[in-house]
């Protein structure tokens, strides 16, 4: 699974270089381990990407990295 993973930033990166992505996760507070792992890789190394991530979560979900509710 971290081979997948691990490709699957620089697949992002480079569809940044042609538009804007957006990723949407919904209930994320019954996210899997495996998910959680690519959503935290993801994050950490697609800052300067044309990303926006959207997540629906219940109260109590602690992603560990910065969430700005809306």
């Amino acid at each position: 699974m971290d081979k997948t993973q691990s490709l699957l930033v620089p697949y992002l990166r480079a569809a940044t270089a042609r538009k804007p992505v957006l990723l949407l996760f919904e209930d994320a507070h019954w996210i899997d381990p495996t998910t959680k792992s690519l959503l935290d890789r993801l994050v950490a190394r697609v800052r300067d990407a044309a990303i926006l991530f959207v997540l629906s979560y219940c109260t109590g979900f602690e992603p560990g990295w910065i969430c700005v509710p809306i």
